[in-house]
Protein backbone atom coordinates (compact mmCIF):
# COMPACT_ATOMS: atom_id res chain seq x y z
CA UNK A 1 0.00 0.00 0.00
CA UNK A 2 1.72 3.18 -1.22
CA UNK A 3 0.52 6.41 0.39
CA UNK A 4 0.69 8.97 -2.40
CA UNK A 5 0.13 12.70 -2.17
CA UNK A 6 0.58 15.44 -4.75
CA UNK A 7 3.96 16.41 -3.29
CA UNK A 8 7.45 15.73 -4.60
CA UNK A 9 8.41 12.86 -2.29
CA UNK A 10 5.70 10.21 -2.52
CA UNK A 11 5.77 9.69 -6.34
CA UNK A 12 9.52 9.10 -6.03
CA UNK A 13 8.88 6.57 -3.26
CA UNK A 14 6.32 4.88 -5.53
CA UNK A 15 8.89 4.78 -8.34
CA UNK A 16 11.56 3.21 -6.12
CA UNK A 17 9.02 0.70 -4.82
CA UNK A 18 8.20 -0.44 -8.34
CA UNK A 19 11.89 -0.59 -9.25
CA UNK A 20 12.43 -2.88 -6.25
CA UNK A 21 9.97 -5.33 -7.80
CA UNK A 22 7.09 -4.58 -5.43
CA UNK A 23 3.60 -4.49 -6.94
CA UNK A 24 1.92 -1.33 -5.57
CA UNK A 25 -1.61 -0.33 -4.69
CA UNK A 26 -1.83 3.45 -4.24
CA UNK A 27 -3.85 5.33 -1.64
CA UNK A 28 -4.56 9.06 -1.93
CA UNK A 29 -6.21 10.95 0.93
CA UNK A 30 -8.30 13.76 -0.54
CA UNK A 31 -8.63 16.71 1.84
CA UNK A 32 -10.89 18.82 -0.40
CA UNK A 33 -12.54 21.24 0.45
CA UNK A 34 -9.91 21.85 3.15
CA UNK A 35 -7.30 21.83 0.38
CA UNK A 36 -7.26 22.90 -3.26
CA UNK A 37 -9.60 20.89 -5.48
CA UNK A 38 -6.75 20.54 -8.01
CA UNK A 39 -4.71 18.46 -5.58
CA UNK A 40 -6.42 15.18 -6.45
CA UNK A 41 -5.74 15.56 -10.18
CA UNK A 42 -2.09 16.38 -9.48
CA UNK A 43 -1.68 13.26 -7.32
CA UNK A 44 -3.28 11.03 -9.95
CA UNK A 45 -1.12 12.55 -12.69
CA UNK A 46 1.95 11.73 -10.59
CA UNK A 47 0.88 8.09 -10.23
CA UNK A 48 0.24 7.81 -13.97
CA UNK A 49 3.61 9.34 -14.83
CA UNK A 50 5.40 6.82 -12.59
CA UNK A 51 3.40 3.98 -14.10
CA UNK A 52 4.14 5.11 -17.67
CA UNK A 53 7.83 5.62 -16.89
CA UNK A 54 7.92 2.11 -15.39
CA UNK A 55 6.11 0.62 -18.40
CA UNK A 56 3.67 -1.19 -16.18
CA UNK A 57 -0.12 -1.61 -16.18
CA UNK A 58 -2.39 0.89 -14.42
CA UNK A 59 -1.99 1.12 -10.65
CA UNK A 60 -5.05 0.27 -8.56
CA UNK A 61 -5.69 3.45 -6.60
CA UNK A 62 -7.95 4.16 -3.64
CA UNK A 63 -9.11 7.76 -3.21
CA UNK A 64 -10.16 8.32 0.39
CA UNK A 65 -12.22 11.33 1.44
CA UNK A 66 -10.22 12.71 4.35
CA UNK A 67 -11.74 16.12 5.04
CA UNK A 68 -14.35 14.86 7.53
CA UNK A 69 -11.62 13.08 9.50
CA UNK A 70 -9.51 16.23 9.52
CA UNK A 71 -12.43 18.34 10.73
CA UNK A 72 -13.18 15.93 13.58
CA UNK A 73 -9.53 15.74 14.58
CA UNK A 74 -9.19 19.53 14.54
CA UNK A 75 -12.30 20.04 16.68
CA UNK A 76 -11.85 17.14 19.13
CA UNK A 77 -8.11 16.62 19.61
CA UNK A 78 -5.19 18.54 21.04
CA UNK A 79 -4.44 20.88 18.14
CA UNK A 80 -0.66 20.56 18.15
CA UNK A 81 -1.06 16.77 17.79
CA UNK A 82 -3.45 17.01 14.84
CA UNK A 83 -0.81 16.25 12.21
CA UNK A 84 0.32 13.05 13.93
CA UNK A 85 -3.23 11.92 14.66
CA UNK A 86 -4.20 12.54 11.03
CA UNK A 87 -1.27 10.40 9.87
CA UNK A 88 -2.25 7.66 12.33
CA UNK A 89 -5.73 7.65 10.82
CA UNK A 90 -4.23 7.32 7.34
CA UNK A 91 -2.22 4.31 8.47
CA UNK A 92 -5.27 2.68 10.06
CA UNK A 93 -7.24 3.08 6.82
CA UNK A 94 -4.31 1.93 4.66
CA UNK A 95 -3.90 -1.09 6.93
CA UNK A 96 -7.54 -2.05 6.53
CA UNK A 97 -7.28 -1.72 2.74
CA UNK A 98 -4.13 -3.85 2.88
CA UNK A 99 -6.04 -6.62 4.62
CA UNK A 100 -8.78 -6.48 2.00
CA UNK A 101 -6.26 -6.50 -0.85
CA UNK A 102 -3.88 -9.06 0.71
CA UNK A 103 -1.10 -6.45 0.66
CA UNK A 104 1.74 -7.02 3.09
CA UNK A 105 3.36 -3.62 3.70
CA UNK A 106 2.81 0.14 3.76
CA UNK A 107 5.10 2.45 1.76
CA UNK A 108 5.44 6.18 2.41
CA UNK A 109 7.56 9.06 1.14
CA UNK A 110 8.64 10.07 4.66
CA UNK A 111 12.05 11.69 5.13
CA UNK A 112 13.41 11.92 8.67
CA UNK A 113 13.01 15.42 10.04
CA UNK A 114 11.53 17.02 6.92
CA UNK A 115 8.19 17.77 8.58
CA UNK A 116 6.86 17.84 12.13
CA UNK A 117 5.11 14.52 11.52
CA UNK A 118 8.39 12.97 10.34
CA UNK A 119 10.56 13.24 13.43
CA UNK A 120 11.67 9.89 14.83
CA UNK A 121 9.25 10.25 17.77
CA UNK A 122 6.30 10.95 15.50
CA UNK A 123 7.21 8.27 12.96
CA UNK A 124 7.21 5.77 15.83
CA UNK A 125 3.79 7.05 16.94
CA UNK A 126 2.46 6.59 13.41
CA UNK A 127 3.95 3.14 12.88
CA UNK A 128 2.25 1.82 16.01
CA UNK A 129 -1.08 1.95 14.13
CA UNK A 130 0.17 -0.22 11.24
CA UNK A 131 -1.05 -3.35 13.07
CA UNK A 132 1.97 -5.50 12.32
CA UNK A 133 2.46 -4.41 8.70
CA UNK A 134 6.06 -3.42 7.92
CA UNK A 135 6.44 0.24 6.93
CA UNK A 136 8.84 0.86 4.04
CA UNK A 137 10.37 4.34 3.62
CA UNK A 138 12.56 4.36 0.49
CA UNK A 139 13.52 8.04 0.94
CA UNK A 140 14.12 7.99 4.67
CA UNK A 141 17.78 9.13 4.62
CA UNK A 142 17.79 11.18 1.40
CA UNK A 143 18.08 14.95 1.32
CA UNK A 144 15.91 17.36 -0.63
CA UNK A 145 18.34 17.70 -3.55
CA UNK A 146 18.61 13.93 -4.00
CA UNK A 147 14.83 13.51 -4.03
CA UNK A 148 14.32 16.38 -6.46
CA UNK A 149 16.93 14.92 -8.85
CA UNK A 150 15.08 11.60 -8.82
CA UNK A 151 11.74 13.36 -9.33
CA UNK A 152 13.12 15.19 -12.37
CA UNK A 153 14.54 11.99 -13.84
CA UNK A 154 11.22 10.18 -13.41
CA UNK A 155 9.27 13.15 -14.78
CA UNK A 156 7.15 13.88 -11.71
CA UNK A 157 8.86 17.06 -10.47
CA UNK A 158 6.95 19.44 -12.74
CA UNK A 159 3.67 17.72 -11.86
CA UNK A 160 4.37 17.85 -8.12
CA UNK A 161 5.22 21.56 -8.20
CA UNK A 162 2.06 22.54 -10.10
CA UNK A 163 -0.25 25.12 -8.49
CA UNK A 164 -2.78 23.34 -6.31
CA UNK A 165 -0.57 20.74 -4.62
CA UNK A 166 -2.27 19.78 -1.36
CA UNK A 167 -1.13 21.54 1.78
CA UNK A 168 -1.90 20.32 5.27
CA UNK A 169 -5.64 20.40 5.83
CA UNK A 170 -5.15 21.37 9.48
CA UNK A 171 -2.80 24.38 9.70
CA UNK A 172 -1.19 24.17 13.13
CA UNK A 173 1.10 26.55 14.96
CA UNK A 174 3.98 24.81 16.70
CA UNK A 175 3.01 21.18 15.96
CA UNK A 176 4.45 18.68 18.42
CA UNK A 177 7.67 17.06 17.21
CA UNK A 178 8.01 14.74 20.24
CA UNK A 179 4.51 13.38 20.78
CA UNK A 180 3.86 11.06 23.72
CA UNK A 181 1.70 7.96 23.57
CA UNK A 182 -0.36 8.98 26.61
CA UNK A 183 -1.37 12.36 25.16
CA UNK A 184 -2.14 10.84 21.78
CA UNK A 185 -4.33 8.22 23.45
CA UNK A 186 -6.14 10.93 25.43
CA UNK A 187 -6.84 12.97 22.29
CA UNK A 188 -7.94 9.98 20.24
CA UNK A 189 -10.33 8.92 23.02
CA UNK A 190 -12.56 11.78 21.82
CA UNK A 191 -12.85 10.20 18.36
CA UNK A 192 -14.94 7.26 17.18
CA UNK A 193 -12.04 5.67 15.32
CA UNK A 194 -13.94 2.61 14.10
CA UNK A 195 -16.73 4.74 12.66
CA UNK A 196 -14.24 7.06 10.98
CA UNK A 197 -12.47 4.13 9.32
CA UNK A 198 -15.79 2.61 8.21
CA UNK A 199 -16.98 5.94 6.79
CA UNK A 200 -13.73 6.39 4.84
CA UNK A 201 -13.83 2.89 3.35
CA UNK A 202 -17.54 2.99 2.54
CA UNK A 203 -16.98 6.19 0.54
CA UNK A 204 -13.69 5.10 -1.07
CA UNK A 205 -13.35 5.53 -4.81
CA UNK A 206 -11.29 2.85 -6.57
CA UNK A 207 -9.56 3.85 -9.80
CA UNK A 208 -7.00 2.48 -12.23
CA UNK A 209 -4.44 5.27 -12.50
Amino acid sequence: MCLVSGGIDSPVALWLTIQAGIDPIAVYFDSYPLSDERARAIALRGIRKVRERSRRPPVRTYVIRHSSDLSEIASSCQRNLACVISRRMMFRIAGEIARRENADSIVTGDVVGQKASQTLHNLFATDSTADGLPVIRPLVSMNKDEIERLARSVGTFEISTSPGVAACGIPTRKPRTHSRSDEIAESESHLDLDQMIKRALDAAEILEA
